[in-house]
């Protein structure tokens, strides 16, 4: 049979490496909380500073694109206004129309299949 001694003894050593086990967690646990807290400082200094740099570039992309639409307003007015009134001056379509070629080929090669 198991003597008392023993028992005693794996007893001592369940308690004593379980305490062993729960100091080095709460060793490192705090050393990674110390570490999230430091990262934390610095993402916000950087983050401010980001924020104060981002306000600065949004201030000037403001008045750059304020010009260019009032650009781009002006070419939608006079393009819409030539084509309700249909005026001599013709409206270049960047798009090609003589395209029918190509889909009828494709039409072609389609109803080979």
């Amino acid at each position: 049979m198991v003597e008392m001694s023993e028992l005693f003894l794996g007893l001592e050593l369940v308690i004593v490496g379980m305490g062993i086990t729960f100091l080095v967690l709460i060793v490192l646990s705090s050393i990674i909380y110390g570490i999230g807290r430091r990262i934390t400082k610095s993402e916000e200094k950087n983050n401010k500073l980001q924020e104060e740099i981002t306000e600065i570039q949004t201030e000037e992309s403001i008045n750059s694109t304020e010009e260019k639409n009032d650009e781009e307003t002006i070419a939608m007015i006079a393009a819409a206004y030539l084509h309700c009134f249909n005026s001599k001056i013709p409206i270049i379509s960047l798009s090609k129309s003589n395209e029918n070629w190509k889909l009828s080929t494709r039409r072609e090669m389609m109803e080979g299949l």
